[in-house]
């Protein structure tokens, strides 16, 4: 038996000794591989089911009802009932900076110029995830395949800074937060033009 191991051994190339201990690499020796630590950071598939965790979280903490469809072929992450209608919404992340703001990647698909429509959802949220700012953004009002944010606030305004923490486009019970300079009008007339 013991000559069956040996052969087996020889074969595959493998020590009967105890490994020997290698060498920690250092800059004077080259030839030696330098291995990087495993990295603490998420691919972007990983960090989008965080972030749709959280958001499921922040919509029930609001009194919303979240539902999310069995699949991933849907243009919609979630569906969100409010009591008196339901909502598709789509989800996106960002920690991008663009200057003084953050761009969110408002496409349909990835590498793609096709906008979400009417069709498609009827909200998009965008997360800026290293500021923790929610924005609820109404398809309607996108205009391009990416927006830019401006948490940190900007000089100019920002085109997309009166949808921050605007819960209440999705029926929610508990608005937390400021509207940001969003007049009653104005925030009447999205709603109307969501409701029909």
């Amino acid at each position: 038996m013991r000559n069956k191991t040996t052969k087996l051994a020889r074969h595959f190339k493998v020590s009967r000794k105890s490994p020997k201990r290698r060498p920690k690499p250092t800059a004077a020796n080259p030839k030696k591989k330098l291995s990087l630590p495993a990295s603490p950071y998420l691919d972007a598939k990983q960090r989008g089911e965080l972030v749709e965790m959280m958001f499921m979280v922040q919509a029930s903490r609001r009194g919303l009802i979240v539902a999310k469809p069995y699949g991933d072929s849907r243009r919609y992450d979630f569906i969100t009932d409010a009591g008196k209608r339901l909502r598709r919404v789509q989800v996106k992340s960002s920690t991008c900076r663009a200057g003084r703001g953050y761009r969110i990647n408002a496409s349909a698909r990835r590498h793609s110029r096709a906008t979400y429509t009417a069709a498609d959802i009827d909200f998009l949220i965008g997360y800026v995830i290293p500021r923790n700012a929610w924005y609820v953004v109404p398809v309607a009002e996108l205009r391009s395949t990416t927006f830019l944010v401006y948490p940190d606030g900007c000089k100019r305004g920002g085109l997309y800074e009166q949808f921050r923490e605007a819960w209440h486009f999705l029926g929610a019970e508990l608005h937390c937060g400021a509207d940001f300079g969003m007049s009653a009008s104005r925030r009447q007339s999205v709603d109307r033009d969501l409701d029909h």
